[in-house]
């Protein structure tokens, strides 16, 4: 095998990888195009294995995407992709820029608990004070670093476009945090190596951030273990738990269960399939992505998929119009005091087309109850 076969095979794979993440969350494109710039500097510079380095790169990136989009086709839904993908993504992510401003602020504070915020902004800072004490282009630093340095701020803006606080948008983050993290560790212990006793005893200053970098790295593990220990502490007690041991019970392993609302995990945890693609309703309420046609869709597939059990969780989410039409009016008279973001009330329009879907419920379920502030719907007898 030639010297360059393995390297040639990696920009293969890596270019599948980075269009598997592309399809998977649009907004993950990051690490993949600081890649691809590199790859491009170092084509600019006469590197002749870069350009075959980044055409491999390129077409492993585009057999995904053209693959994917090949049997979307060949299925007839490919204008449900781009409906999902694209149209949909874009109105989801129309925030005012309070909103994302504070959701940057909300990725900070996930990370006060740790520490490990200190590190990977110092390390940030150290990179590229580094890069101008020595008067270096970007591009002279090791990729790796090259990639966490612009990564960081790239990544932390991605996660913050929609103006939504969901801590896992902040997954993101993880690979430039740790190649910055290890870059900082590597700085450190170069430091102190030089830093010795005449004796070549440990100094204190070598001790002291041996200590610091030690308990950066199990602070994280300790508080984990904490919580883990706290949610086990009583097994089979907790809400969740007892709703999904009812759902189990009071349902066969092939019957359906719609949850009206954003709780897809009770579904998975019972193992219950879900009647619709709509796991969770928000596209249902998304001004401009709403029509007549995805109502009549929506209905047509409870028709075809009938549920077994509706669990309605508007009772705990005030986010969510109760199927109830007597709560969802109070909770349409009361919907300018729901304690959500700006961004989020707005994405919450409930048109009168919608009626055929409350029609449907309300006309083929009928409550049996409640469960922990959720109402649960059988069909009607």
């Amino acid at each position: 095998m030639l010297d360059g076969e393995p390297r040639t095979l990696f920009g293969y794979f890596a270019g599948a990888a980075i269009g598997l993440t592309f399809l998977l969350r649009p907004n993950l494109i990051g690490t993949g195009l600081l890649i691809g710039l590199i790859l491009l500097i170092q084509t600019r510079r006469r590197d002749a294995f870069a350009d075959v380095r980044l055409m491999t790169l390129v077409i492993g990136f585009l057999a995904v995407v053209l693959v994917t989009i090949v049997y979307f086709a060949l299925q007839g839904t490919l204008d449900s992709l781009w409906e999902v993908a694209l149209t949909y993504n874009v109105l989801y992510s129309r925030s005012p820029w309070g909103d994302r401003l504070r959701v940057l602020r909300y990725g900070l504070d996930l990370l006060a608990d740790t520490g490990v915020q200190i590190v990977i902004v110092g390390a940030w800072v150290f990179a590229l004070a580094g890069v101008a004490a020595a008067r270096r282009r970007l591009n002279s630093l090791h990729p790796l670093v090259f990639v966490g340095l612009i990564d960081l701020p790239f990544e932390w803006l991605m996660a913050s476009l929609s103006g939504r606080l969901y801590r896992h948008y902040f997954l993101a983050l993880l690979p430039a945090a740790a190649i910055l993290t290890a870059f900082f560790a590597s700085r450190v212990l170069s430091a102190v190596r030089s830093r010795q006793t005449a004796d070549g005893s440990p100094a204190p200053v070598r001790v002291g951030l041996a200590a610091l970098m030690i308990g950066v790295a199990l602070l994280p593990g300790i508080r984990l273990v904490e919580r883990l220990q706290a949610a086990t502490a009583a097994p089979g007690s907790s809400a969740m738990q007892r709703l999904v041991e009812f759902v189990k019970t009071e349902t066969a392993p092939d019957d359906y269960v719609l949850v009206w609302g954003a709780w897809p995990t009770v579904n998975y945890l019972a193992d219950r399939r879900a009647p619709s693609r709509f796991i969770y309703q928000a596209p249902l309420y998304m001004p401009g992505y709403q029509s007549a046609a995805l109502y009549d869709a929506f209905v047509a597939e409870l028709t075809q998929r009938p549920p077994a059990l509706i669990l309605d969780s508007s009772g705990t989410d005030r986010g969510i119009p109760p199927i109830d039409p007597a709560k969802r009016q109070a909770w349409l008279d009361s919907f300018d005091q729901l304690p959500i973001p700006e961004s989020e009330r707005d994405a919450i329009y409930i048109p009168p087309e919608m009626d055929i879907v409350f029609d449907y419920l309300t006309r083929r379920y009928e409550i049996i109850g409640q469960f922990g502030g959720w109402d649960i719907y059988r069909p009607a007898s």
